[in-house]
């Protein structure tokens, strides 16, 4: 920047002198915006100039000087910006792998702060993530859920608090720091939750055999226990029923004893709304067990799905993975489970006959128009040979977790 105006250099000066942070890129200024007294002003803009920055050697790269409680740094290429903000401003929310699907939001409020968290991408991310705060009491808001929880997992470091980020496919989550004296709380372990249950407790839980620990903050070593006898998934079976209705689609039932897409049938192709399936299955004796979590698992859905077992409502999903805690409802022997899946219009708009009067619309305006694309569209949506798959796709499984309680 070459011009700036010699009240704008005074306020950078004086914004410098009280602590702040000024960075120059590529060059100074010398000269002052303006038409009235503009000599005397750039004399007096590159006094302010030399003052700041004072001698400045010809060829280091990068350039600083204190100035005030502040400090002037001048880089002679842009390459070496994000290396100075990086030193100079600590990052915000920092993970410990880079992933560009996770983005954050941060406000701070008069007595806490709030951090919006979301995965933006169609995959599970793991990770670790840094916030740069100095209040140690956090809450998890779940948007989704509608339920806020303590964080049970974090450690308090020198910048900041960090967490461990479980973020499933287009997962959104709130963490609310507080004012509040820092709780009691782990700072390691290999269960796949964590959850705060009651004063001075957690409850851990794992789908999987074998040793589960966790170390709680201020103590050195850990504690183990040991899970076994935890069973394999139960996958779903039988001739499913299967009740199709919707607009301009006349109500059709069939038996499906295995689970295919809509679009697999030339009678249900082109349906687009909502279907009915329904299945009476058995459960074995001995899956079910005091402390252990069944999770009704639907596999692929396309493209949402709203789930009763034993006449009980489990919930709605929207997105992968397409999960259910069914732990109240689930019974040893006979159990009936009803799901219902709606699917997007693409299907029925697909089997419409393209329109007469598209091609008079062609024929006079041209192939499309430069506003809305409109010709690609009709193009591409009527009469569609690729349509998506549609409709409960699975497998359908009950998968088993083993709860353990630990006193902290």
């Amino acid at each position: 920047m070459t011009y700036v105006s010699l009240k704008t250099m005074e306020r950078v000066r004086d914004f410098c002198r009280g602590g702040g942070l000024v960075i120059a890129l590529e060059r100074l200024p010398e000269y002052s915006t303006g038409f009235v007294g503009y000599e005397e002003n750039g004399r007096q803009l590159r006094a302010i100039v030399r003052e700041m920055f004072g001698s400045i050697p010809l060829r280091d790269p990068i350039v600083k000087n204190e100035f005030g409680r502040g400090e002037v740094v001048l880089l002679r290429s842009e390459t070496d910006l994000p290396k100075i903000l990086h030193e100079k401003l600590q990052p915000d929310f920092e993970l410990e792998k880079p992933a560009e699907p996770v983005l954050h939001l941060h406000r701070r409020g008069n007595d806490s702060e709030v951090y919006f968290v979301t995965n933006t991408s169609e995959f599970y991310q793991e990770n670790s993530a840094l916030f740069r705060t100095a209040r140690k009491s956090v809450e998890l808001w779940n948007a989704e859920t509608g339920q806020a929880a303590l964080v049970a997992v974090f450690t308090v470091e020198r910048r900041g608090v960090r967490i461990p980020l479980r973020l499933k496919p287009y997962e959104s989550v709130f963490y609310v720091f507080r004012d509040t004296p820092e709780p009691r709380h782990l700072v390691e372990t290999n269960a796949d939750e964590v959850a705060v249950n009651g004063a001075g407790k957690v409850l851990c839980t794992t789908a999987s055999n074998g040793t589960v620990y966790i170390r709680v903050a201020a103590e050195a070593e850990r504690r183990e226990t040991l899970v076994k006898d935890l069973p394999a998934p139960f996958e779903i079976t039988g001739e499913w029923l299967v009740t199709f209705q919707a607009y301009k689609f006349p109500k059709l039932t069939k038996r499906m004893p295995v689970l295919h897409s809509w679009s697999d049938d030339s009678d249900t192709r082109n349906f687009s709304g909502t279907a009915r399936y329904e299945l009476e299955f058995e459960i074995p004796t001995g899956l079910l067990e005091k402390g252990r979590r069944v999770t009704l698992d639907l596999g692929t859905v396309m493209d949402a799905s709203k789930v009763w077992l034993n006449s009980q409502s489990t919930g709605v999903t929207w997105k992968r993975p397409h999960l259910h805690d069914v732990t109240r409802w689930v019974k040893p022997g006979a159990n009936f489970l009803e799901v219902r899946v709606s699917n997007r219009l693409i299907n029925y708009v697909a089997g419409l006959k393209r329109p007469e009067w598209a091609d008079k619309v062609v024929e006079k305006y041209g192939d499309y128009n430069e506003r809305r694309r409109w010709y690609e569209v009709i193009s591409r949506e009527y009469g569609a040979p690729n349509i998506p798959p549609a409709g409960l796709l699975g497998p359908v499984r009950l998968v088993f977790a083993q709860e353990l309680e630990f006193e902290i």
